[in-house]
C-alpha cells in the first residue's frame, strides 16, 4: 500500500507492502517529492519528477533514470545499488554500488566494500568510507577518496585528485602528466 501526502507544494511516499520486492514508478506533475522505503528489498525509479529518496534495511534499487531525478538518496543498511543523483547519494551500511549518471554530486560508500563510479559528464566527488572500496572515475578531473580500510583508486583521464586515507590503497592509473595530484598517505602508485 502506498501512502501519499501532500507536503506544502511537494509528496511524500511511503511504501509498505506484504511482500519482500516492490517496484515503484514515479511520474508526477509536483516539483519535489519524498520517498521512504520500508522492509524489504524496494526498488524506486523516478520519472519526470525529483525526489529525495530513503531505501530500507535491506537490498534496494535507487534509479533516477537520466536528468538525474533524484536529489538525494540514502540506501540505509543492505546492499544497495543506486544510480545517481543530482546532489548527494550515501550507501550506507553494506556492500554498495553507486554511479553517478550523468548529474553532478558527491557519493558517500559509508561502511562496506563499495563501488563507486563517477559520471563522464561532470567532475565527480567520490568518498569510500569504511572498508576495502573500489573508486573509479570517468573523463573529468574527479576527486577520489580512500578513506580508511585498503582501497583501490582509478582516476581515468582527466587531472585527478587522489586521497588515500588509513590502510594501504592503490592508484591504478597515476600520472602527474595529467595533472594528477595525490596526498601522501597514498602507497602504491
Amino acid at each position: 500500500m502506498n501512502y501519499w501526502n501532500p507536503i506544502g507544494a511537494a509528496y511524500a511516499i511511503f511504501i509498505t507492502k506484504p511482500r519482500r520486492y516492490v517496484a515503484l514508478i514515479i511520474s508526477l506533475f509536483v516539483q519535489v517529492g519524498r520517498i521512504y522505503g520500508d522492509s524489504g528489498d524496494d526498488k524506486v525509479i523516478t520519472h519526470d519528477t525529483v525526489f529525495d529518496v530513503w531505501g530500507s534495511s535491506e537490498n534496494d534499487e535507487i534509479d533516477g533514470q537520466s536528468e538525474c531525478l533524484i536529489s538525494h538518496a540514502f540506501g540505509k543498511a543492505g546492499n544497495d545499488r543506486i544510480i545517481f543523483t543530482g546532489h548527494f547519494a550515501s550507501g550506507g551500511p553494506g556492500n554498495d554500488f553507486i554511479r553517478s549518471d550523468d548529474c553532478r554530486g558527491v557519493a558517500y560508500g559509508d561502511a562496506g566494500n563499495d563501488e563507486l563510479r563517477a559520471s563522464a559528464e561532470h567532475p565527480g566527488e567520490l568518498q569510500g568510507g569504511s572498508g576495502n572500496d573500489n573508486i573509479i572515475g570517468e573523463s573529468n578531473n574527479d576527486q577520489l577518496f580512500g578513506d580508511s580500510n585498503n582501497d583501490i583508486l582509478t582516476g581515468n583521464e582527466g587531472a585527478d585528485a587522489f586521497s588515500c586515507g588509513s590502510g594501504v590503497d592503490t592508484i591504478t592509473d597515476f600520472n602527474a602528466a595529467e595533472g594528477d595530484t595525490k596526498t601522501a598517505d597514498c602507497e602504491n602508485f
